[in-house]
């Protein structure tokens, strides 16, 4: 995908420094055609970078080179200074840390937060066209006051308290989550603003990121019970958008919606908290899915997978859901591309007159004026 002359930068943050993160880039962009077909430009350090390198390379097919060309990459202080056809380090961190794979430590969080803090600064200056968040521990402590759980993104990027909505998608369904996995906070998520808000924002994340005109959305119940306090408010919610034009339906039990595969027959689901929605994409389907912070001024995705300590440094990492996500961040680039340039320069505002004829539209052209601005 070309922009301005110039391939799609992708900005990857490294995720945790003891997972799988740099064995998963490396594993991808050891493919020449994913180096036609974007410029990536890693956030993280050179020296974790380095040693992750040499492990993935130690762990390679017998009697192949532990100095191997495809683990190679261009060390560069500036997003502008990124090159095609090379995989790009962009310098984000570079105390000393020592890499013990598989294990949680606070300070392995810390070079994933500053690697996304970095790629965020980058995006909305413009310098990288999309963001692609390398995996982290869910169950790594925040350190130093940077959040780096994924859940948390939407919330580090706009200083706001997850306002928009993470959207899950894959090739058979996208569901996206109204509230975070506390408890607490389900029940404080579950009411007639916030839930309406969260619907229209998928709404209109369906139509400009996805390229859907009038897209079906299927909002799920918070329990089983259909006559539940919770249940009647969202269902005043679903008549109430769905009279302004908004085709959103339910809401529906979860067990029987996705047992019957019900589904299928929509855009995307509203699930009222995480466990809703990957427990059945992960029971439903083999396909790796992708996070999508959904709202946001920049494209931005992650691989739904965590940094896979249990595997880490063994060479077994599987590449597929980060390219899953660059896929993802390309295509919703070009769909909000399309979709902004076909509403850059609308025709000026129809009029009608009236007369003996009846009533014609006609346009007002502008009005001429000379060089001193003069009419």
């Amino acid at each position: 995908m070309i922009i301005d002359n110039r391939k799609v930068r992708v900005a990857i943050t490294q995720g945790d420094a003891n997972g799988t993160g740099f064995e998963m880039i490396f594993k991808t962009f050891a493919e020449p055609d994913m180096l036609e077909l974007c410029t990536p430009v890693v956030y993280g350090s050179p020296k974790i970078a380095s040693y992750h390198s040499k492990a993935l390379a130690a762990h390679a097919d017998e009697g192949a080179d532990s100095e191997q060309t495809h683990y190679q990459y261009s060390i560069i202080t500036k997003a502008e200074d990124a090159r095609d056809d090379r995989l790009n380090l962009l310098v984000c961190f570079d105390d000393e840390l020592k890499v013990e794979f598989g294990k949680r430590t606070p300070s392995s969080a810390l070079p994933a937060a500053k690697a996304v803090a970095a790629a965020i600064d980058d995006c909305k200056k413009g310098l990288v066209d999309v963001l692609v968040c390398g995996p982290v521990d869910r169950r790594t402590i925040d350190f130093a006051g940077e959040r780096t759980n994924l859940g948390d993104l939407p919330a580090f990027i706009s200083d706001k308290d997850g306002l928009q909505p993470l959207l899950f998608q894959n090739a058979n369904m996208r569901i996206a989550v109204a509230a975070k996995a506390n408890l607490t906070c389900i029940k404080q998520a579950v009411n007639e603003e916030n839930i309406s808000a969260k619907l229209a924002a998928v709404h209109a994340a369906l139509v400009r990121d996805f390229r859907i005109d009038n897209p079906r959305i299927a909002l799920l119940g918070l329990d089983l019970n259909d006559e539940s306090e919770e249940n009647a408010m969202l269902a005043d919610v679903v008549n109430k958008l769905y009279s302004n034009d908004i085709q959103v339906f339910g809401p529906y039990r979860s067990d029987r919606f996705f047992a019957d595969r019900n589904f299928e027959a929509f855009d995307a689901v509203l699930a009222m908290y995480p466990e809703q929605a990957l427990l059945p994409m992960a029971i439903l389907s083999d396909e790796p899915y992708v996070a999508v912070n959904t709202g946001l001024p920049f494209v931005c995705t992650a691989p739904c997978c965590d940094a896979q300590m249990s595997i880490a440094g063994r060479g077994k990492a599987d590449c597929a859901p980060l390219r899953a996500a660059i896929y993802a961040a390309m295509d919703i680039l070009a769909a909000r591309r399309d979709y902004d340039s076909a509403r850059a320069n609308p025709l000026q505002k129809l009029y009608k007159e009236r007369s003996d004829r009846g009533e014609k539209p006609f346009f007002v052209p502008p009005k001429k004026t000379d060089g001193d601005g003069q009419q």
